[in-house]
């Protein structure tokens, strides 16, 4: 994994869905296995749900930031969202997730 970390748009990935896209899955969850911080926005949000382990918790209907295993969302970028990446790069892994089934 050549990236420090991953951070899905508010828009989504693209025109497709992101989750039936193999590419964008696979660099997702390569990033989730190697420890990378990921963030994600918006429309965002679902992806790593649906992408990573059921014991991520993603951000809910508050519009709060969530902070999870290195996993940061958040409905709109805001300065805790903001904070919360800055954090998460600072940790540069996240050793303590859950590991990835598949």
């Amino acid at each position: 994994m050549l990236y420090d970390a991953v951070v899905l748009p508010g828009n989504g990935l693209g025109a497709g869905d992101p989750v039936s896209d193999d590419l964008a899955r696979r660099f997702v969850r390569g990033a989730y296995r190697h420890g990378k911080p990921i963030g994600a926005l918006g429309a965002s949000v679902a992806e790593p749900a649906a992408l990573l382990p059921d014991g991520v918790r993603t951000a809910g209907a508050d519009g709060a930031p969530a902070v999870d295993q290195g996993v940061v969302t958040a409905d709109a970028v805001s300065d805790d969202f903001l904070r919360a990446v800055a954090e998460s790069l600072g940790a540069h892994r996240h050793w303590e997730r859950t590991p990835l089934s598949g």
